[in-house]
């Protein structure tokens, strides 16, 4: 009797182990995958969308990838500023998938034209100047717990995303139903560096906010696993603030120092760790550099504003050597998006920790 009972006991679990299952997740960015890689854990593993080796700005979804859309419950994205081409591949793809836009949950925001106005974030934690509505999200332990975390319980705010059906905002994209045909994005003429700065996962506090945002979003979709979700983004959380520590110690001696990059992807970065950025050789995100950009880029370098110039794994470096060939400007690789790793739960702190030695290695050896 007491076998048969426990056999009926077991086989009374099936069902409840089929409906723990996790939930279809996608991520468009390599560190955004794995921030969501991070808080699954155990319970499951996200898809990437974007490819660390493209530009975010100017990628395309192949088909293996719509099909991950397709099947998607939930995508994680940073928002249209990145990627303006795939909210409506997402809408027309998967309309139900549950669309969430971290850039909207950054505790730290900036604009373009904030560059080189200050360092909000650095060395002050409390301090996010331009964004003190998200002020409670300076103790992230109001996210271990998650039980008050009403803030994101309904997202009213963001409604618009439950279906996606109207996208206004992009409604010239609503053709895009055989987008492989723009692999590459070959003509895509970029955008002006104005509004909001999308790179927001290259200041450690967003991402550690977005962790508890991460948990909370895949709560709802499948409560059975809540607690995994939520304990893993507390554990993570912790391991952000540490890393953060250590890169500020490393980049303390070059405060105040200028750089120049290809495209202008480091306001977060250079805001929360000291450094200052002189300016960018691209004006326009995936676009190719001008003339007029290539002469004003000359023009720094030559009067000695920057000693240090970074090319990226996404771009073409040609340019930045052009430039830089008869100047004693050190010019080292920085890559944004973590395209040296293989993605995972690692890939994040990897990729802030080799910014950090890149700006070390650039900034530190006599030019």
């Amino acid at each position: 009797m007491s076998r048969s009972l426990t056999l009926a006991a077991a086989l009374s679990i099936l069902p409840l182990q089929a409906m723990s299952e996790a939930p279809n997740v996608a991520a468009d960015i390599a560190p955004v995958h794995a921030l969501v890689a991070q808080v699954m854990g155990g319970v499951g593993a996200p898809d990437l969308l974007i490819p660390a080796t493209q530009s975010p700005h100017s990628s395309s979804l192949k088909p293996s990838d719509a099909a991950i859309v397709q099947e998607a419950d939930i995508v994680f994205i940073i928002g249209s500023e990145l990627t303006p081409w795939l909210a409506d591949r997402i809408a027309t793809l998967s309309p139900e998938a549950r669309v969430v836009d971290l850039l909207d949950h950054a505790v730290v925001q900036r604009s373009y034209t904030e560059a080189g106005e200050g360092h909000d974030d650095h060395d002050d934690h409390d301090d996010d100047k331009g964004h003190e509505d998200h002020a409670d999200h300076d103790d992230h332990e109001d996210h271990a717990n998650h039980d008050d975390h009403d803030d994101h319980a309904d997202h009213e705010e963001h409604a618009e995303h439950e279906e996606h059906a109207e996208h206004e905002a992009h409604a010239d994209h609503k053709e895009h139903d055989d987008h492989e045909d723009h692999a590459g994005h070959e003509g895509h003429e970029g955008h002006d560096h104005d509004g909001l700065d999308p790179h927001a996962w290259l200041n450690p506090r967003n991402a550690e906010a977005w962790l508890g945002i991460i948990a909370e979003e895949l709560s709802k979709l499948d409560p059975d696993n809540a607690e995994q979700y939520r304990d893993a983004a507390l554990m993570n959380s912790g391991a952000l603030r540490r890393l953060a520590d250590e890169v500020s110690a490393k980049l303390a001696p070059f405060e105040g120092q200028k750089f120049l990059a290809y495209h202008d992807a480091y306001g977060y970065f250079a805001d929360r760790f000291g450094v200052v950025s002189a300016g960018s050789l691209a004006s326009n995100e995936g676009a190719a550099p001008s003339a007029a950009d290539m002469r004003r880029a000359q023009d720094l370098i030559g009067a000695g504003e920057v000693a240090c110039v970074f090319t990226e794994p996404q771009f073409n470096a040609k340019s930045l050597e052009v430039i830089t060939e008869s100047s004693s400007a050190n010019v080292v690789e920085l890559d944004p998006l973590g395209a040296r790793h293989q993605p995972g739960p690692a890939l994040y702190a990897s990729l802030i920790n080799d910014m950090a030695t890149a700006f070390e290695t650039c900034l530190g050896k006599p030019g």
